[in-house]
């Protein structure tokens, strides 16, 4: 039988129907057309039908909805005892109901979970499968807080100039993977169509170009994001909105902490940004990026892992890997409960 919606339907009394619906009571009329309650039903005004039963399908206190019946020859035909065998009827086919409902949803709830594997396969594959840049030992660690998230990172080797990139969409889960999916395919767009584009000039493309189909999603999201260049002169310009950038200064050994500057990618108008920041590493020197994620987990409900916490770990890196010194962090980071996701990028001078 093809299902066919109530509203606007004509072979039924839906006054009726949706009484029972509301009160869950059993209405049972010997002459329809005759009882005050239902009179002005357009159906029973045209039709003027004799007898009507309707009941309400219940299971386990819940409706699972409604039998109609109706006898257009014979008034009094629903007696009692053919109402409690409706009644017996009813509840057996609300178990019928309800358990095609829930094979339904778990049939629904498995295609779901197939897609949301695929969309996390598609962000894994274009993670960059052996990251470098020259002249520098360099590890990454990303992971989402759902089976699709919305923090990305990116290494761009060109001819002209090398690229790291860092970037964390607002919230986490499917939204904010497309976001980032965007994001990167606009990013590769630019960057192998004008590999001597600069940062700043990157990212004022990358925010045009996506900035439509994020009004489209109607989310209000918005990615925070910095762009390094590696020149062949061995300076790094970046541009961008984003976490602090940390530097193991290995003479020093110590930490200095460089403000990002630059726009966020967004459905706003921040302006237009041209002016690019720029940095050298020497021997030894770590930098290291990363997104919120690693410095908003928390213990005991308050404590966070702070960004503190990410110094002192990269003050103590001298002789250390980029893998150590990721590991070192990771172990730090397992203490703590982790509610986003969770990007590092280090990078040290060879």
């Amino acid at each position: 039988m093809n299902a066919l919606p109530l509203e606007g339907n004509t072979s039924l009394a839906i006054s009726i129907v949706n009484y029972v619906t509301i009160t869950s009571q059993d209405i049972v009329l010997s002459d329809a057309s005759s009882d005050n309650r239902f009179v002005n039903d357009p159906y029973i005004q045209k039709k003027r039908p004799k007898s009507i039963l309707c009941a309400p399908i219940v299971h386990k206190g819940k409706s699972a909805g409604v039998i109609y019946l109706e006898n257009n020859s014979l008034s009094n035909a629903f007696i009692p005892a053919r109402l409690e065998i409706l009644r017996i009827l009813a509840a057996q086919a609300a178990i019928s109901i309800e358990n095609t409902r829930l094979i339904s949803h778990r049939e629904n709830a498995a295609k779901l979970q197939t897609e949301m594997k695929i969309a996390a396969n598609i962000q894994t594959v274009l993670l960059p499968e052996n990251p470098s840049i020259s002249g520098f030992d360099i590890s990454a660690y990303m992971k989402p807080a759902d089976e699709v998230g919305g923090d990305y990172y990116d290494v761009i080797n060109t001819p002209v100039k090398e690229w790291v990139i860092i970037g964390d969409v607002s919230g986490h889960g499917v939204p904010a993977g497309l976001i980032m999916m965007m994001v990167q395919t606009a990013i590769q767009t630019v960057v192998r169509n004008d590999p001597g584009v600069t940062p700043s000039r990157l990212l004022h493309k990358v925010d045009r170009s996506i900035k439509h189909n994020i009004i489209q999603m109607k989310e209000d999201k918005y990615m925070s994001i910095t762009a390094l260049s590696f020149e062949k002169e061995g300076t790094i310009l970046f541009s961008g909105l984003h976490q602090n950038l940390l530097i193991y200064r290995a003479q020093k050994e110590a930490v200095e902490v460089v403000e990002s500057a630059g726009i966020w990618l967004s459905p706003w108008d921040m302006g237009e940004v041209h002016s690019d920041k720029s940095l050298s590493l020497d021997k030894d020197d770590a930098l290291l990026l990363y997104t919120d994620g690693v410095t908003e987990a928390k213990k005991g409900g308050s404590e966070m892992f702070s960004e503190e916490r990410l110094i002192d770990i990269l003050k103590g890196s001298r002789g250390a890997s980029a893998q150590e010194i990721r590991d070192r962090v990771l172990a730090s980071l397992s203490f703590f409960q982790v509610h986003d996701d969770i990007t590092m990028i280090i990078l040290k001078k060879q």
